[in-house]
Formats: C-alpha cells, sequence, structure tokens
C-alpha cells in the first residue's frame, strides 16, 4: 500500500495516465463517431427495403438460426375483395386506393400487430403505404373487405404506416392467430442485423423450389432527395473516419512503446532500490504487474470522464446521442493497450539487468 501511494504521487505516473487516457479516449471517440454512422446509413438503406421469402416450406428454423436475421415475421396471404368508395379495381382519383396499391405477388401480405409495432382491436387494421401519396385523413376509420381462403373479412382503417420497402396491412394479433392456423404458404419478411446482409440472405434459401409464386424478392423503395444527400454524406464520413483511424492507431502504437518504456525504465531504477533492501525477482514482478493493474484502473476512470465529459458537450452542442458509444470497440482498443503493457512488462523481466 505505500509502495502504491508512493507511485500514484510521481509525475511520471501521472504523465502516464493522463497519455494513455488521451490515447485510449481519441481512438474509442473515433471508432464510435464511425460506428454511429454506419449504424446510420445501414438504418436509412434497412427503412427503404424489403426482403420477402415465399416458400410452401417452414422456414422457421433455417430463419432464426442465422446470425443474419435481427427479426423475421410470417405473412397471411389476403385476397381482394368488393370494391367501396376507397378502394377499387381502378380508378383515376388520386385518392383512392386501388387493389394493386396493396398486391404483392397477387396476394396482400397482412401480418400481426408486431410488425407495424401498434396495438390493433380485431375489427380494425393498419395500412402499410407509402404516405405520400395518400390523403391520411380520407382513409381513416373507413373499411375495406378482404378474402382469406374465400371468406368475407372486412375491416377498419385504424392507421397508415410508413413502409421500408412493401405495401401491407397489419391486424390484431388475436385475429392473426385464428387466421394463421389456415395458412399454406409460408411468407416471411426478414430484416438483417446489416444493409450488406441482404445479399447473403438468399443463401439460407438455397433449396427453395422456386417458380412463379415462391421465391426470394427484394423490393427497394426509391429514397427521396433528402435520404440520398444522408447516405452520400454518411459515405464520406464512413471512408474519412476509416483513414483517420488507421492513421492515428500506428501514431497511438508508437507513443505507446515510448511511453510505456519510459515507465518502465523508471520502474527498474526503483526495482534496483528495492533488491538493495532485500525485495526477491517475484516479489518486484508481483509489485510491478499490481502497479500496472492499478495504473489500467486509473486509465480507464480517468477515460471514462474524459469520453463523458466531451459527449456531454457534445449533446448540447449538435445533438450527440450519449448512447452513441461502441461498447466492442472500447474493450478491443483496452484489451490492445493491455496486451502491449503485458508484453513490454515481460520483455522487460527477460533483461539481464532485471534477474
Amino acid at each position: 500500500m505505500i509502495l502504491l501511494k508512493g507511485f500514484f504521487r510521481k509525475k511520471r505516473t501521472k504523465n502516464t495516465i493522463m497519455i494513455i487516457s488521451i490515447i485510449l479516449t481519441i481512438l474509442i471517440l473515433i471508432n464510435s463517431f464511425k460506428n454511429y454512422s454506419s449504424n446510420l446509413y445501414n438504418e436509412i438503406q434497412l427503412n427503404s427495403q424489403s426482403f420477402i421469402v415465399f416458400s410452401n416450406k417452414d422456414y422457421n428454423n433455417v430463419i432464426n438460426s442465422s446470425k443474419l436475421v435481427k427479426s423475421s415475421y410470417r405473412a397471411l396471404t389476403f385476397n381482394p375483395g368488393k370494391d367501396n368508395e376507397i378502394i377499387k379495381t381502378s380508378t383515376n382519383d388520386d385518392y383512392i386506393l386501388t387493389w394493386n396499391n396493396l398486391l404483392i405477388h397477387d396476394i396482400i401480405l397482412a401480418y400481426s400487430s408486431s410488425y407495424c409495432d401498434n396495438s390493433i382491436p380485431d375489427d380494425e387494421m393498419i395500412l402499410g403505404l407509402d404516405e405520400e401519396y395518400y390523403n391520411k385523413e380520407e382513409l381513416i376509420n373507413k373499411e375495406i373487405n378482404f378474402k382469406y381462403n374465400d371468406k368475407n373479412l372486412t375491416l377498419k382503417i385504424k392507421d397508415l404506416n410508413q413502409i421500408k420497402g412493401h405495401n401491407y396491412i397489419c391486424i390484431s394479433d388475436n385475429l392473426y392467430d385464428q387466421l394463421i392456423k389456415e395458412e399454406k404458404n409460408y411468407i416471411y419478411t426478414i430484416e438483417p442485423y446489416n444493409y450488406t446482409d441482404i445479399d447473403r440472405l438468399p443463401s439460407l434459401f438455397s433449396d427453395l423450389n422456386k417458380d412463379n409464386f415462391y421465391g426470394i424478392l427484394n423490393i427497394e423503395r426509391p429514397m427521396n432527395e433528402e435520404n440520398i444527400n444522408a447516405i452520400e454524406y454518411l459515405q464520406n464520413i464512413i471512408g474519412v473516419f476509416n483513414v483517420i483511424n488507421i492513421i492515428f492507431l500506428i501514431v497511438s502504437f508508437i507513443i505507446l512503446i515510448f511511453v510505456i518504456k519510459d515507465f518502465l525504465l523508471g520502474e527498474n531504477k526503483e526495482i534496483v532500490l528495492l533488491k538493495q533492501v532485500g525485495f526477491n525477482r517475484f516479489q518486484n514482478i508481483t509489485n510491478l504487474f499490481i502497479k500496472v493493474i492499478f495504473l489500467d484502473i486509473a486509465v480507464l476512470i480517468m477515460t471514462l470522464i474524459l469520453i463523458f465529459f466531451i459527449l456531454f458537450l457534445l449533446h448540447f452542442i449538435i445533438k450527440i446521442p450519449f448512447n452513441i458509444i461502441n461498447i466492442k470497440g472500447f474493450i478491443l482498443i483496452l484489451l490492445l493497450i493491455i496486451i502491449v503493457e503485458l508484453i513490454s512488462c515481460i520483455l522487460n523481466f527477460s533483461k539481464k539487468n532485471i534477474k
């Protein structure tokens, strides 16, 4: 304990903690901002796409066991019913729906309320449409008649949802659970964790019997100008962060080697003094590793303080969220520094003058 108190009073120790903390903070923030930009890019891309599998085989186990899949929803197959004042087989009125507006592969896909992230009564539904092209007030509380396995089903429009890639309807969980028992097809809408994984999803269904109905459909909704600009901006930002990250990693590694080398040179002088008062090799090794452990704890605390202080300022200046920190990146960078320290300590004690 006395040795530790003296250790933390040294200017060299304080400088080492500060330098490593600053390096760690910058590395974590660079990786976190890059990760945050990648997540925004991924979210915009996924919000304009739908990946749908049409099958006569149950793929539930395959989908649930895949590391590519974030979520999946099985759809019911509704068919057009009778025309009325808000939906017709064909129309020139922009405010009136046509059945073609809802059809995907000549059917209407109906999901449980969880797909729309909303609670829905048994006699109501939510329409998934591109809200830009429809007058919401003209559709709310109006009824639409569907057919399901030759049964008529009339549902009132509760609300409209902005679509991702395809049009759909959502019904109550209770009604969905009743009807799914009669569903003959296995139609899944799948959301991957990453936009780039969409190209890998078809490999999960390599044995799918493909014909005019059964197959894979990837529907992409055209982006508006705002999203197109955001995509281009984020692509540039991610590229810049990648370059900065590589450069700073190299610079940080070089600085770390010199800082740790200077730290160990100072400790070696103390080891020589401790040997003179009776400390053996094992005690010196133990003493050094204890100091390194407490040094890392101090670095971690200082880094967290610096990160949250910077995020606090950025949150109020440019509304950066507090949960931006990439935890995996944080742990990997911290482990990298600890590994560099351990290797340096081992090499240090392998020198003849330390024996």
